[in-house]
Parts: C-alpha cells; structure tokens; sequence
C-alpha cells in the first residue's frame, strides 16, 4: 500500500492507495484512474502519474507537456521522462511537496520473530524441467550420493525444456519443489501489479489458511536472497503460517535483474512429526534456489526470443533472409559509418497517365502488383530496400553489411525487374494499354 503526503500552501493532505495508477494534477480524474486534483497554478492539468512497480518501488511518470518534477536530491524528471525509485521518496510540483511511502498490509506487517539463514542469489542458469520422478531429499540426510546428485540435476535440466513463462513450465516447477525437495507443498509466485500471485501450485488443492507468507516474500523481495527457516525457529506463529513446520523461499529475477517472483515451499507439521522437526536445511535450500535460478533463466529466455522474433519479422520486411540473421547477430551493423554504396532507383514509367485510366483501388493494387516484384528481385539479389516512395523503390547494397560485388549485384538486381515486367503487363494488358 502507497502512502502519499501532500504539502502545499501550508496545509497537508495524507492519502493511502491500496493499488493500481496515481496520478497528481489540477484537471479533472481521467480514465477511471485514482487522482489527487492539486489546487496548485503552477501544477499542471496532468503533472504525476505513480504506479507501484515491485515491492516497495515506484514508477514515476511526468505527464506535464511544460514542467519538470523536482526531486528532493536535487535531480529532475523532465517533460516525458520517468524514473523507478525505492520508496520513500519526496519530490516537488509547483510550489506542492509530495511524499510517497510504503506501507505494508496488514499480512504484510506479521512478526514471525523467526531467526534467518540466508544465501547469496546464485547467477547459474540451469533451468529446470521436473520430468522424472526421482525421490526426496528428505530420504537421504546431508549427504546425497553421486547417482541421486544425477538424478536432481537430470530433473533441473528436464524442467528447463518447459517453454519459458508457460503453463507447464511454472507447474513443473512447483511439482519439483514437492517430488524432488521433499516438500509438502509448492508454489511458483509473480508479481503483478505490485501484488504476489500465484501462478502454479502443487499439489493442486485449496488450503484453509493463506498458502504464503507476505513477511517471508517481503524478505526475499528486499534482501534478494533466498530465505529459509527450521520449524524450531518458527515460534511466532501468524496466520499465514499457522500448521506450517518449514517455510523457504527463492527470488525469481528479470533480465534487468529486478525481483519479479519467488519459489516457495512449505513442510507441515504433521509431516515434520514424523522426522522430529526436521526443517528445511542448506542443501534442501541450494536445490530451491538452482531451481529458482532455473526459472529466471527460463523467463529471460523467453523474453529474449521474443524480441528475436520481433527483430526478424522488421529485419525481413527490408533485409534478405541472410542478412537479417546477421543483423540480429551483429547490432553495429547498422550504426552509421563511411563506405562506397550502390544505390539503385525505380519507378514506373508513365505512371502518371496509367493511373488516369485507373480507379484508386486498381491504382493501388497495380503499385503493389509492381513492388512485390521489384522487392523480390532486390532480396533475390542481397540487396537493402532503403524506401517506397510512391510508385518507386530506392535500394542499396554494400551496407548495411559488406560486399565485395555490390555494382554487379545491383546491376543484376536492376536486369530482373525489367525481366519481370512483362508478366506484370500481361496480368494487367485487359486494364493498362501503356507499357509498365
């Protein structure tokens, strides 16, 4: 939850925002988003725009089309910038002070009075793939022998063939927290909109109490390192861990290395007491976190081939196949330098009096008729639309990439369109008398 206290003109204005967009201003609330109208000239009609963006961090957005956002060390966000901060954080518009805090709810606020062994985040990324089923670590003590040590990382690597962000992916995952740990429960949480959702549970059941500690995933989210507790050092039971004997948790991060989930699992105890209160202990917590690791490296995975595809789609409206593969490779291609270029011009000749004898829709589907051939002979060619424009197309070759041949090719390149063209005339002879 954000807190925001607002100074302005001597008087003070406190507000708690349980979720969602804020926005400061003097206009009027817009789209339905949550607003603090601020009888400040110097504030404009739409100033501030604040979402929580992870725990205890916040996006701040300025709106205004003429004035920046003073922050209290002395820095700015200038007309259209951002900027993400840790709270509190205290900034000026016009002549109003603002302040905006975090405060935790109510779950949020449990005092478990729990001691904590913590491990640094392990940067491996081996992603995991619960395929096999291969026994608990609950059998084997401390000392795991070298077939069962395969047997984990065989199910580590198995569970990092789940396509990255799915489904099966995360309910591989918190299957793996229970088949290969030995848990009693797993979850797989992500944070969306500031708030911790699950998105994968095994077993797949409901449970009378909250399946997860705020305080524990508040730890994780602020210290960014694993966190796990024996249920000797749960003495301070809360109401999300009331019938719990062991808790662990593991941050997931982004590629930006920003906490955007956490592993979770859970020992109960009726279980536990059976072991004689046997916890959670280091080893059980290293395989959580390789499978926490397991899973940011799935995420980043994910979202790196995406932008891939995204980069080759826009790559191959303009580049050859070749080329546009090469270009995802080698970014700097495309940076600006000096070479000898080849540069190759057309358009269609008396194209101004064909399209007199044309309607617009037979104009345009002509022009499309003649790019789609011109364009095929300069990819045919290895060579660079650079532009349509109108009826014509400008294209190059030597750049963005090198080549030795690159008249020749052009040259070639130019001997096709003219070879294509009597088909064009042919398709279109009942419609254009004029040589295309």
């Amino acid at each position: 939850m954000l807190h925001f206290t607002i100074t302005y003109n001597g008087q003070t204005v406190e507000i708690e925002h349980s979720g969602g967009p804020f926005e400061f201003g003097r206009g009027p609330k817009r789209e339905n988003i949550a607003r603090h109208t601020v009888n400040d000239s110097y504030v404009s009609g739409n100033h501030v725009l604040v979402e929580e963006v992870e725990y205890s961090k916040v996006r701040i957005l300025n709106l205004s089309q003429r004035n920046s956002i003073r922050l209290d060390n002395n820095g700015a966000i200038n007309i259209g910038a951002s900027i993400q901060v840790s709270l509190p954080v205290t900034f000026f518009i016009g002549e109003t002070f603002i302040k905006i805090e975090f405060i935790a709810d109510e779950d949020e606020r449990e005092s478990d009075g729990e001691s904590e062994a913590l491990l640094d985040s392990m940067e491996s990324a081996i992603t995991l793939n619960p395929g096999q089923s291969s026994g608990s670590l609950l059998d084997l003590g401390e000392a795991p022998s070298p077939e069962k040590l395969a047997v984990w990382f065989e199910t580590l690597i198995a569970v990092q063939k789940s396509a990255g962000g799915s489904l099966e992916f995360f309910q591989d995952t918190a299957k793996a927290v229970v088949n290969l740990i030995g848990l009693d429960r797993g979850l797989v949480l992500m944070i969306k909109n500031g708030r911790w959702m699950v998105q994968a549970r095994f077993p797949d059941e409901d449970v009378e109490n909250r399946e997860f500690s705020m305080s524990v995933l508040g730890k994780i989210a602020k210290g960014r390192k694993t966190f796990y507790q024996s249920g000797a050092n749960l003495q301070n039971e809360s109401e999300s861990v009331m019938g719990i004997e062991a808790v662990i948790a593991s941050p997931i991060f982004d590629k930006a290395d920003n906490v955007v989930g956490a592993i979770y699992g859970v020992r109960n105890k009726l279980t536990a007491l059976s072991g004689s209160n046997i916890g959670v202990n280091p080893l059980e917590a290293q395989i959580v976190q390789l499978l926490s690791s397991s899973v940011s490296a799935g995420l980043a995975r994910q979202e790196q081939e995406a932008e891939a595809g995204r980069l080759r789609v826009q790559f191959e409206q303009f580049f050859s196949a070749d080329l546009a593969r090469e270009l995802q490779k080698n970014h700097k291609l495309l940076e600006g330098h000096d070479t000898e270029i080849t540069v190759l011009f057309t358009d269609i000749r008396g194209f101004s009096r064909i399209s007199e004898s044309l309607n617009p829709r037979e104009t345009c589907s002509l022009v499309a008729d003649v790019m789609e051939e011109l364009t095929s002979c300069v990819m045919a060619f290895e060579g660079v639309v650079v532009n349509y424009s109108g009826d014509g197309i400008m294209a190059m070759w030597n750049a963005p990439a090198p080549q030795s041949d690159h008249a020749i090719k052009a040259c070639k390149a130019a001997l096709a369109m003219v070879a294509r063209m009597p088909a064009v005339q042919e398709r279109w002879k009942n419609k254009v008398s004029l040589p295309v």
